[in-house]
């Protein structure tokens, strides 16, 4: 998964099991149902007590089509998963890349965020009110997203910043990542700003 040891990184790389808003989040090793698309697979695994997916294998197929380097970018990538719950936004591991279900309020504090989260939350105009992080208890704005606003983040960031891990992984001889957390945060939103008036066309966002 990279380098994700860093405060900045936030939730997205956090993988202990942890509370939040009161609810202990579930370990779930159940096994995926998957379907086929040509030749990647896209798991999705049960959500997980207090978690959602809001994305579908149908939403994250139609995603990768507007891709136009997907052909390049697919090369060693076996599986897209919908993954269960937790405190991490999706992680990458050889031949995976994974979007972790959402929490099913549907709200972020920011400080689980980094800033370039928040440039897309911007652009997707995601509302915000003063309130308490169920983790760190400081006040903070708790972001409240609607389902195409996740939908939008998950595909344009959350994915894009594991596909730019698996870019990273295997655009060098040792088939490992080199260039770590900041090479995939800006791979990912130099991809979505030029994406995004192909992504509202076909998402009607």
């Amino acid at each position: 998964m990279g380098n994700r040891k860093k405060r900045a990184a936030a939730w997205r790389w956090r993988s202990a099991r942890k509370v939040m808003w009161g609810t202990v989040l579930p370990t779930n090793r159940r096994a995926p149902t998957v379907s086929r698309h040509e030749t990647l697979v896209v798991q999705r695994e049960r959500a997980g007590r207090g978690f959602r997916h809001v994305l579908t294998r149908d939403d994250v197929t139609r995603f990768v089509a507007l891709l136009d380097d997907w052909d390049d970018l697919a090369r060693g990538l076996r599986t897209i998963r919908l993954a269960s719950g937790s405190l991490i936004h999706g992680y990458w591991r050889p031949g995976v890349v994974a979007v972790c279900a959402f929490p099913d309020d549907r709200r972020m504090p920011e400080c689980y965020l980094d800033a370039y989260a928040l440039r897309l939350f911007e652009r997707l105009d995601v509302r915000a009110a003063p309130g308490a992080c169920p983790e760190c208890q400081r006040r903070v704005p708790i972001h409240a997203l609607e389902p195409a606003q996740v939908r939008a983040w998950q595909l344009l960031d959350v994915l894009q910043h594991e596909l730019g891990h698996h870019h990273d992984a295997m655009t060098n001889r040792r088939g490992v990542i080199q260039r770590g957390e900041r090479y995939a945060l800006e791979f990912a939103e130099e991809r979505w700003q030029s994406l995004w008036p192909k992504y509202q066309r076909a998402f009607d966002i």
